[in-house]
């Protein structure tokens, strides 16, 4: 009932005319419906079924670099919107917007790279996770953002990891130039 409540709010909100058409519906709706049938008759031409065509798409234009001042036609998404406008909707994002979790997950890969601990040769435990977690991405990224914070969490089930590593080469090094100044100082006396 409070769907139904919510979807005739949404009506009589959004809809341009006294005449509700197809295009007006919430994309949510819209999406969900299969078939036209025209009430009063009874034969195969008071049915309509649909097709893709009467969905609207959920797209999103990512920008890879700071929002500029420039004229609108020079944009590089301009067009792409124009284009696309009139049978998608349309999710505008930056990528460089630091609370996207795109960016936070290219932040934090960016950070355990740079690491002047971290061990990043080709063969490192780490670039190997690291190109894992990418093919998991990749593989598990269709529509859904959220997919990102997922991929977030895995990072730092890694860095945790990564941690971890280093601490035991850290203690490694440790013992190991402690057996040399306990043998330098045997060989000393």
């Amino acid at each position: 009932m409070r769907q139904l409540e919510n979807l005739c709010h949404w009506l009589t909100v959004m809809a341009p005319g006294q005449t509700i058409e197809i295009a007006d519906l919430p994309p949510e709706l819209r999406n969900r419906i299969t078939r036209f049938v025209l009430d009063g008759a009874r034969s195969a031409g008071t049915v309509s079924l649909t097709d893709d065509s009467l969905k609207r798409r959920k797209i999103a234009l990512i920008r890879m670099g700071p929002e500029q001042e420039t004229l609108q036609l020079l944009s590089p998404l301009h067009y792409l919107r124009q284009g696309l406008s009139p049978s998608a909707d349309i999710i505008e994002g930056n990528l460089a917007s630091h609370g996207t979790p795109m960016r936070r997950l290219i932040d934090r890969i960016s950070e355990l790279a740079t690491d002047p601990d971290s061990n990043v040769a080709a063969d490192a435990p780490l670039v190997k996770e690291l190109e894992g977690l990418v093919e998991w991405l990749l593989g598990n990224f269709d529509r859904d953002l959220s997919t990102f914070d997922e991929a977030l969490a895995r990072l730092e089930q890694l860095a945790t990891r990564e941690a971890d590593r280093r601490a035991e080469r850290l203690s490694q090094v440790t013992r190991e130039a402690e057996r040399q100044e306990a043998l330098a100082r045997y060989q000393r006396r």
